[in-house]
């Protein structure tokens, strides 16, 4: 092995592990291509500088003529990768000429691999080549000269590198100050590369060919900006993570917040309803020692939903089925002894807002009142008493509450909308605050009984919890 092959060794094994990096990083994320063309940039000068290695190594010129086809072969492929690299980082470059310069950068492969004799090197010329090294040190290595197809490739490189230059350019304008930098100094590299190579050819001075020199020049340099915007990409992570873990403790403190304003507000009720309930002990009149018992089961209703909500994750959605479950439950409870009836809820699973959810609630608080109230007088024996309550989804979001029982049913002239009942008239404005549809509706089905239907309109549609 000569020593002027030693350096191109090394430095195509540097772009062979650039390319290799850069490849897994492709493989990684897969959605930016630009890392697959620099890996192919850097693969193409990984096997220029072995292509080098071999020209420097052999005993007589024409040895060299394989190595130099390589060489020329290696030169366009990377030159069109590099090409490709430059469309994906700035996005200027246009399709006709990716496609006009990657035709003619592969017919001059294709000329190098096929041969086509004194055309591309021309192997009756020859010379020994004595360049000066650092240090005082000089070498000597075989070459022939180049035939006109090579010329030609030669100058098609130059013309690629002025495209090049006119991308970069564009790109700048385009805003990406920053970001073109890296680009105007690998076009610098590459350009005193061709610059070093003419003077040589030209005998105007005697130094190593500097392609090779440029071509891992311009792999360090992307590799260095790369690894800059890693760090750069680490420092914002940390500084996201950072600023997500404020706005955690932040949300967790919110959330405690509110946890705790329903227990308060549940709380509160519940003082409201023990109040109601001693007054209700210190009334001798019975009619208002039930209205009192009817707005004792108002605030308990209400007071049911905090609760709900303090027990919940979701501080703005109810679970109204499992609530309205409870609420009947409560509210025959309340009513026990004076022939309280039985219950059956057909529900589906539903969560509803809370500014939704307080008013259904008391509606539906009102409605099962009236017919534990009204719908089983102690005169009139009603077998299997039973209150009904139904929930469903209807389509665009509405939802439909029904309550209905197998009572003794409405009276002939009763007319929903001049009622003088007192919980009828607070069922009106309720559902007239939710933009609702009341309506009466079939009782239990084999019964005389009553029913009523509401309609409600719901900006979100119910969610299965």
């Amino acid at each position: 092995m000569k020593p002027l092959a030693l350096p191109n060794l090394v430095m195509a094994s540097v772009c062979f592990t650039v390319a290799f990096y850069e490849f897994l990083t492709w493989l990684r994320v897969r959605g930016r291509l630009r890392d697959l063309a620099f890996a192919a940039t850097s693969l193409g000068g990984a096997l220029f500088n072995l292509a080098c290695a071999g020209e420097y190594n052999v005993a007589l010129p024409v040895e060299s003529i394989p190595w130099l086809r390589m060489q020329a072969v290696t030169l366009n492929l990377t030159g069109l990768a590099f090409l490709w690299y430059f469309s994906e980082q700035t996005a200027q470059v246009k399709r006709r000429a990716v496609a006009l310069f990657a035709l003619l950068l592969g017919l001059g492969s294709l000329a190098q691999i096929i041969g086509l004799g004194d055309l591309t090197w021309a192997a009756g010329r020859t010379a020994v080549k004595s360049v000066s090294l650092p240090l005082g040190l000089r070498a000597v290595y075989l070459e022939v000269d180049s035939g006109p197809l090579t010329d030609v490739s030669y100058y098609l490189g130059v013309l690629l590198l002025a495209y090049l230059l006119r991308v970069a350019l564009l790109y700048r304008r385009s805003g990406a100050r920053r970001e073109s930098v890296p680009l105007f100094w690998m076009l610098g590299i590459v350009a005193l590369a061709y610059l070093s190579d003419f003077a040589v050819d030209e005998g105007l001075y005697r130094f190593p060919f500097t392609m090779e020199y440029a071509w891992l020049a311009v792999v360090v340099l992307v590799g260095q900006q790369r690894s800059r915007e890693m760090l750069e990409a680490v420092a914002a992570k940390r500084a996201l993570q950072a600023s997500e873990a404020r706005l955690l403790a932040s949300l967790e403190e919110k959330d405690l917040l509110l946890k705790e304003i329903h227990h308060r507000v549940k709380n509160n009720l519940q003082i409201i309803s023990s109040i109601l309930f001693l007054q209700a002990r210190r009334v001798d009149d019975p009619s208002f020692r039930a209205l009192l018992q009817d707005c004792r089961n108002q605030v308990a209703s209400m007071a049911l939903i905090h609760e709900d909500l303090y027990r919940s994750k979701d501080f703005r959605n109810v679970d109204f089925s499992a609530y309205v479950r409870t609420l009947l439950s409560r509210l025959i409870g309340s009513y026990r002894g004076e022939g309280s009836p039985g219950s059956r809820i057909d529900a589906e699973d539903m969560r509803l807002g809370i500014d939704t959810a307080i008013p259904c609630g008391l509606i539906v608080n009102e409605l099962c009142t009236n017919a534990i109230k009204h719908a089983f007088p102690p005169d009139r024996a009603v077998p299997d008493p039973e209150v009904r309550v139904l929930l469903r989804r209807l389509d665009s979001g509405r939802i439909l509450i029904g309550v209905s029982d197998n009572g003794v049913g409405l009276p002939e002239d009763f007319d929903l909308s001049v009622t003088a009942s007192f919980g009828m008239r607070i069922i009106g404005k309720l559902a007239e605050q939710l933009g609702a549809e009341l309506s009466v509706a079939r009782a239990v089905p084999g019964s005389r009984g009553a029913g009523f239907e509401l309609v409600v309109p719901c900006s979100v549609p119910a969610e299965s919890p």
